[in-house]
């Protein structure tokens, strides 16, 4: 039985797949469906805008998980090559749950600190590309989040140069609520890993980008979401 008030969040996920406990950790901190729910629709408008002013067509998606993005997208526009990544197990039930609307939209199994970046190469079509990575940088450590910013770094650069739409978490954010959340749900739900900020502030933020090669070309903030668009060029 589901107590506390409010309703999941219109965000864009395969609602059947939204486990329990997180169902209820929303309804519990209605706070959160409004920051999940400005997340998706930040980078919605970001990606549309980018698409559409710079003429691209093709997106990477990483830790795609059940969201109906690329499936949104490839119906918007027929053309866009829309490559969704997540872990093994969630692209083949996802798979199996949804039809793909052309041969344009992949789905492909990567796991972001483990396998290798140049996996991509026989996927990239368009010289440009869109990368997203929501709701997916959090649960990086620091070592393995510069990795990560570190390869795809590469392979945009590779391909003449690119755009990285992602949310962050900014420890300067942090409040008691949140540590406690942190502290209780992740040993009683027996979670593997639990969301830590990546960047001290904007500032930190910045600069971590750069050292890899991004400049920040854009950046919102509503509450503690913090959504970066990183551009980079040859």
């Amino acid at each position: 039985r589901q107590e506390c008030g409010g309703k999941t969040p219109d965000s864009g996920l395969l609602v059947s797949q939204i486990p329990v406990w997180l169902k209820l950790l929303l309804r519990c901190f209605p706070g959160l469906v409004e920051e999940v729910t400005f997340r998706s629709k930040a980078i919605d408008i970001k990606t549309n805008s980018l698409i559409e002013q710079e003429s691209i067509s093709q997106i990477i998606e990483f830790a795609a998980g059940y969201s109906q993005r690329g499936l949104e997208f490839t119906e918007k526009y027929p053309n866009l090559v829309y490559i969704e990544t997540d872990l093994p197990e969630i692209i083949n039930s996802k798979a199996e749950m949804v039809t793909l609307k052309n041969n344009n939209h992949v789905l492909i199994s990567y796991n972001v600190i483990a396998d290798e970046i140049s996996i991509f190469d026989k996927y990239i079509y368009s010289p440009k590309t869109i990368m997203i990575a929501e709701g997916l940088m959090f649960y990086l450590r620091k070592n393995e989040m510069l990795y990560f910013l570190e390869n795809i770094g590469k392979l945009l650069r590779s391909q003449g140069g690119g755009y990285f739409i992602f949310d962050a978490m900014h420890w300067e954010d942090e409040t008691f609520s949140i540590r406690l959340m942190r502290k209780i749900l992740v040993p009683l739900l027996r979670l593997e890993n639990a969301p830590w900020p990546n960047f001290q502030n904007y500032d930190d933020g910045r600069n971590t980008l750069e050292t890899k090669g991004f400049r920040v070309a854009g950046f919102e903030k509503k509450g503690k979401t913090n959504i970066y668009l990183g551009a980079i060029s040859r």
